[in-house]
């Protein structure tokens, strides 16, 4: 829940939805969110990404991803559903330590699996006609992506 107390703090009229898998974080997230969503702008959805965005009925503006980096890709279609148009998609960590920018042969068989995800994300998103996608060389790399 990290990421989405730093956003109501800094966005104090927004609503924001997370969702976690994670048994563990889901605890952290609930006590942190008890402690330090004072305004009460966030909800947290429990379950998988895959299964829990079809479930969404609701429009978004703005979408931060921070998950399994080969997962990506699988959660666009979903993600873009629900986005506004003009609405902004930022994907963090999308350079995988440099892995992304090598051939697949240099990349360790147990991180392939990722680099493929992350490749066929960018396939999907940076020569896309509906979306304006621009790679951002900020910490491990940032995917910001904004629907036409």
């Amino acid at each position: 829940g990290f990421s989405a107390l730093l956003m109501a703090e800094h966005s104090p009229k927004s609503k924001i939805t997370t969702i976690d898998r994670n048994p563990e974080m889901i605890g952290f997230a609930k006590e942190n969110f008890a402690k330090f969503d004072s305004r009460k702008q966030i909800t947290l959805l429990e379950g998988d990404a895959v299964d829990v965005l079809s479930t969404l009925t609701e429009t978004y503006d703005f979408v931060f991803m921070d998950s399994a980096k080969s997962k990506y890709v699988v959660f666009l279609p979903e993600v873009l559903k629900h986005l506004d148009s003009g609405g902004i998609i930022i994907i963090d960590d999308v350079f995988q330590g440099g892995d992304v920018a090598k051939d697949i042969i240099e990349v360790r068989r147990s991180q392939r699996t990722i680099y493929r995800g992350l490749q066929n994300l960018f396939d999907a998103t940076l020569d896309n006609p509906d979306l304006t996608a621009t790679l951002l060389p900020l910490g491990d790399g940032l995917l910001m992506i904004r629907k036409k």
